[in-house]
């Protein structure tokens, strides 16, 4: 079955992001990272440098965003005990320079 998401990965203490996400965000400079606790899920977006939380993009893809802050996050939500490396497939929303990935729909790669 081929995907028509937008793959990240999620693996120990860091985020993956390829070029599918920053050709669906427009090869943005800066993104930002938000967590929503609620639908226990992440948007990433475009932003600015000075926005909170600007992460910069590198022009060398697929990058890697560390943070233990996030990730202790995302464990806490989604109930993740190991540190397994996961694939979560995301989408753009309609309208909205934005991509939402729901953290519960997490796979688990390479998992023998």
């Amino acid at each position: 079955m081929e995907r028509t998401e937008l793959p990240i990965i999620v693996d120990g203490d860091s985020v993956m992001f390829g070029p599918e996400v920053a050709d669906a965000l427009g090869h943005p400079p800066h993104i930002q990272i938000k967590v929503n606790e609620t639908q226990k899920s992440i948007l990433l977006q475009p932003c600015s440098i000075d926005d909170r939380e600007a992460i910069v993009v590198p022009p060398k893809l697929p990058f890697a965003v560390k943070g233990q802050s996030l990730m202790k996050t995302i464990r806490r939500l989604t109930g993740w005990v190991d540190k397994k490396p996961r694939v979560i497939y995301g989408y753009k929303v309609v309208g909205f320079n934005a991509i939402v990935f729901n953290l519960m729909n997490a796979e688990v790669i390479g998992d023998d």
